[in-house]
């Protein structure tokens, strides 16, 4: 979306910036994460006196489980908080860019006040609390 509304001298300049963070994010992040999930080995056995029927059930739980099981148990608890604050900073900070962009491309549309204010009000008032209440409802999607 960023990308959309860039302004470059040519559009080689956005394709390349924008390849790049495709690369780093599905690449990088991706293949860290699944390096970190396999080498922890979480489901050959139990997590936190849990069967791995329970924990695979989640993402965010079997990727937890996979990193309290290769950190010293000294300090699994800190990371686990440090993991759960960066979850949560992750998911804060993509709502605020989410918003952002909805309002850029509301201003593409129409400068007029009220439709602004519009976007701005179906926005946190329908889509945050629908999102919100999904999550609470844990209708996420299932680990393939």
């Amino acid at each position: 979306m960023a990308a959309a509304i860039a302004d470059n001298d040519h559009p080689c300049e956005q394709g390349f910036v924008q390849s790049l963070g495709v690369f780093f994010d599905t690449m990088v992040i991706c293949t860290m994460t699944g390096f970190i999930v396999v080498m922890a080995h979480v489901w050959t056995g139990t997590v936190d006196g849990q069967a791995w029927e329970s924990v695979r059930a989640s993402k965010i739980t079997v990727y937890l489980a996979s990193v309290q099981a290769l950190v010293p148990v000294s300090v699994a608890h800190v990371v686990k908080i440090v993991m759960c604050v960066c979850y949560g900073l992750f998911a804060f900070t993509t709502l605020l860019g989410m918003i952002s962009f909805a309002e850029i491309s509301a201003n593409f549309i129409s400068r007029s006040r009220g439709f602004i204010g519009g976007i701005r009000v179906l926005g946190s008032l329908v889509f945050v609390p629908f999102g919100a209440l999904t999550v609470l409802a844990e209708l996420e999607l299932p680990n393939l």
